[in-house]
């Protein structure tokens, strides 16, 4: 499946429903950085309800596995960008 998603990345790199289910593949792998960088994407293709639902979902999964220091990470980073 990740090969898929990263190809079909290649071929329309803006695509955040793509995006979206790499970043549920890699949290259910544990991947966490990949789960940083992919997040990190996706919310600059995102109108402005869908970046906060996606944060707080992937929030969410951070804190549930243990990760809030990262969670933490990914909302701050991602207010850099607003």
């Amino acid at each position: 499946a990740e090969i898929t998603y990263k190809d079909l990345l290649d071929e329309n790199p803006g695509n955040a429903t793509i995006r979206v289910e790499l970043i549920k593949l890699y949290l259910s792998q544990r991947r966490f950085e990949e789960v940083v960088q992919q997040t990190l994407l996706s919310l600059k293709n995102l109108n402005p309800a869908s970046q906060s639902q996606l944060l707080a979902d992937v929030s969410a999964a951070w804190s549930a596995a243990g990760q809030q220091d990262i969670a933490e990470r990914i909302q701050k980073e991602a207010g850099k960008g607003n």
